[in-house]
């Protein structure tokens, strides 16, 4: 233990979804916590939408700003790409939307009224540049549709002052990108990263399956520093032999974004395509009838699901799945709107109190089938509901248990933990040195038992703040009974 390099977390958020903060425990489980569906939609596509023929596709973004959500959403049209757009919507409480009347000399007469992007467009994720001039600070990037064929492969760059007002800023042709790509500026190397889809293509294309790919740029045009991010694993490909060899699963993209106050702490959420069940003879060609269809040479499989996995990293780059290796956000119940797929919309809504995690549901599945207890065919985008920081809990029951965690050095301040320990539970915490002793006035006698449930729950302890400790290495030994720990965070 003296030989054990030290950690320095600063005055940043640490979140027991990170393996790392676990060096020893007893009497602790971690486990993954999921967000919780509102079960209705909170979008459906308009009566203008419907009668245009578009429905709500996967590709789309949200974001949090001054109090208001904002929603950019992919109006799909299966029948004629021409038709597809990226509308806006927004709202004060997050669930009552409005699609607001787009000035036509700013969106060049699109229909829908609310459209703000329209062809050459495939859904777009909306983030903001900071690097970038106030004009052109809103950035989004769209993959060209099927009715440009000579340009496959092409990512679209968009730029905007204001998120509604779009000009195409340039193209490029980096190669797979067919999925919902996601870029920000990260700090951590001064670069933009850019996560976006890999195909591994075969002869025979039953087995050519996708994953996520990485990549660097420092101008949004020249990218480099390739690298495959997150793919099927052992674990994955053991769960089901299919008739034609293909892989059961797949990713068919994935949402990144690096935690709040957390510092370099990158969740991904792995959108996983699930095909491993033989279909009946009429299903196993896809809903095309035309028998030349090229359709025709992959055999399509059931269920055809998409459904997100949790993972996190250090770095961007090494990904590490989650301690519970289910669904983080399931399909919903049959005969429901989300009931055959459930895309995580880039990126969460992160307010003070919760996570709230906006999808597009739908009843169709990924090879055009609806679900026969459905009423009818429908798309809508969905809200999830998570505590802050809740993705993992490290629990004890009634008979009490401890974590502890590695040798830490942090900034001046107090001690907060995210807690969940109300009624006969408690949560303590002990201070140790390097040598895993107990700090006199910090361990012990000296901490008392809390009781609550807080996202900030203060910790002092007889001997005083946990600032009276900065720069020196210690260790936290935190002490649960009847109580779940998601979160600390030595606080100015």
């Amino acid at each position: 233990m003296t030989n054990e390099s030290v950690i320095d977390i600063g005055n940043r958020r640490q979140l027991f979804l990170n393996e790392q903060l676990c060096a020893e425990s007893e009497g602790i489980r971690r486990v993954m916590n999921v967000p919780v569906s509102i079960g209705e939609p909170v979008l459906e596509p308009s009566d203008e939408e419907k009668q245009q023929g578009l429905g709500i596709g996967s590709y789309c973004s949200v974001r949090h700003e001054n109090g208001m959500t904002r929603l950019w959403y992919f109006a799909n049209s299966r029948d004629d790409v021409r038709k597809r757009r990226l509308c806006y919507a927004e709202s004060e409480d997050g669930l009552n939307f409005s699609r607001p009347a787009i000035n036509p000399e700013l969106n060049g007469g699109l229909k829908p009224q609310n459209a703000v992007l329209g062809d050459p467009v495939q859904g777009g994720c909306v983030w903001v540049d900071p690097k970038a001039p106030p004009h052109q600070r809103y950035c989004t990037q769209a993959k060209w549709g099927p009715s440009h064929d000579d340009l496959s492969g092409c990512l679209f760059f968009y730029a905007s002052p204001d998120g509604i007002q779009w000009e195409n800023t340039h193209h490029l042709k980096i190669g797979d990108c067919d999925t919902q790509t996601i870029i920000f500026f990260d700090d951590r190397y001064g670069r933009y990263v850019m996560y976006t889809r890999e195909w591994l293509r075969f002869e025979d294309r039953n087995l050519s399956h996708r994953k996520v790919r990485r990549l660097e740029s420092d101008d949004l045009i020249d990218w480099d520093h390739e690298t495959i991010v997150w793919e099927a694993d052992a674990d994955d490909l053991a769960r089901h032999r299919t008739s034609v060899g293909k892989p059961p699963a797949d990713c068919y993209g994935a949402c990144v974004f690096k935690v709040p106050d957390a510092g370099d702490f990158y969740i991904m959420l792995a959108q996983h395509f699930w095909h491993w069940q033989d279909r009946p003879e009429n299903e196993k060609w896809g809903f095309s009838p035309d028998p030349q269809n090229l359709d025709r040479r992959v055999v399509h499989l059931g269920p055809s699901t998409i459904d997100a996995r949790l993972g996190y990293s250090l770095d961007g780059i090494v990904f590490q799945r989650a301690i519970d290796r289910g669904p983080f956000l399931a399909v919903g119940p049959d005969g429901r709107f989300d009931s055959r797929g459930a895309w995580i919309l880039a990126n969460p809504v992160i307010l003070e109190h919760d996570m709230r995690f906006y999808y597009v549901g739908t009843n169709l599945d990924h090879d055009g089938f609806v679900d026969p207890t459905a009423a009818s065919k429908r798309s809508a985008i969905g809200l999830a509901v998570m505590r802050r920081d809740g993705f993992v809990s490290a629990e004890a029951d009634r008979h009490g248990g401890h974590v502890t965690t590695p040798l830490l050095r942090f900034g001046e301040g107090e001690l907060e933990l995210n807690t969940a320990a109300s009624g006969g539970g408690c949560v303590k915490v002990d201070v140790l040195d390097e040598k895993g002793q107990p700090i006199e006035g910090f361990s012990g006698g000296a901490a008392p038992c809390l009781c609550g449930d807080s996202l900030r729950l203060p910790v002092r302890w007889s001997g005083g703040g946990a600032g009276q400790l900065a720069g020196r290495p210690v260790r936290f030994k935190f002490l649960l009974t009847e109580a779940k720990l998601y979160s600390f965070q030595v606080t100015r």
